[in-house]
């Protein structure tokens, strides 16, 4: 249930910009003006607190985290990432790594985005995992923003699992 209402959240969430820019020209977003929040080759780090919640649990009873990210940007649409996420003292503990799809909003500062990839977990239940989700990047210069995403987890050995991040993204 919590997955369901979670991934509609998200799904208007994406597709909100994308009906209010549908007419537009696409061509706008290729140059790089020095105004643009969302540049071509960046890089940013990611701080983020996550909350994880197994299927067939309720909010209540998942597991509080932290973490930390870096991404990379080829180009304003298209990235990869990598991040790591520990809920005790046993780091590492997990280790993503994600391609990145985004679509930058300049006039709001946002960029709604998808992330698939995949991971390794070390402890607990050693075992590999693939992922999906997508999530919202708000900026409030080019160097500071804040994210918010949710991605599905499809464990090899364990249960499922819904992770939730919210955080500082920082770029250099």
């Amino acid at each position: 249930m919590i997955r369901k209402i979670a991934f509609t959240v998200l799904l208007s969430i994406l597709l909100l910009p994308a009906a209010a820019l549908a007419g537009e020209d696409w061509k706008r977003f290729e140059f790089e003006p020095n105004g643009n929040k969302f540049a071509s080759r960046e890089t940013t780090f990611d701080l983020f607190g996550s909350l994880k919640v197994s299927d067939d649990e309720d909010l209540a009873d998942g597991r509080l985290g932290v973490g930390l990210g870096v991404n990379h940007f080829f180009n304003r649409f298209l990235g990869v990432g990598a991040d790591t996420r520990l809920e005790e003292v046993d780091w590492p503990d997990h280790f993503n790594g994600s391609v990145i799809g985004r679509y930058p909003v300049e006039q709001w500062g946002l960029a709604p985005y998808a992330v698939l990839g995949f991971g390794r977990q070390f402890h607990e239940t050693p075992q590999w995992t693939f992922h999906f989700g997508g999530g919202v990047d708000y900026r409030f210069n080019r160097k500071t923003g804040l994210f918010l995403d949710v991605r599905q987890t499809v464990a090899d050995v364990s249960r499922d699992f819904v992770l939730f991040r919210f955080g500082v993204r920082l770029g250099f």
